[in-house]
């Protein structure tokens, strides 16, 4: 038997406006797909977790 159940799933979408330029495109998708973001994302999540007792024996990942 699993010792964790899935609670709860938090979807972050990031939307740019129709309207941007494709180098501007590039950039972004560029910064999204960088090895470095999703280890940057996680260190920010951290405190934001960290800073709510209740979720103190939560574990929570972050994938793509």
């Amino acid at each position: 038997m699993p010792t964790r159940v899935l609670l709860d799933e938090i979807h972050v979408d990031v939307l740019v406006p129709r309207s941007l330029a494709g180098r501007d495109l590039a950039a972004v998708r560029r910064v999204l797909r960088a090895r470095t973001f999703l280890p940057r994302l996680r260190r920010a999540l951290r405190p934001v977790f960290a800073a709510h007792p209740a979720l103190a024996a939560v574990r929570v990942r972050v994938a793509r």
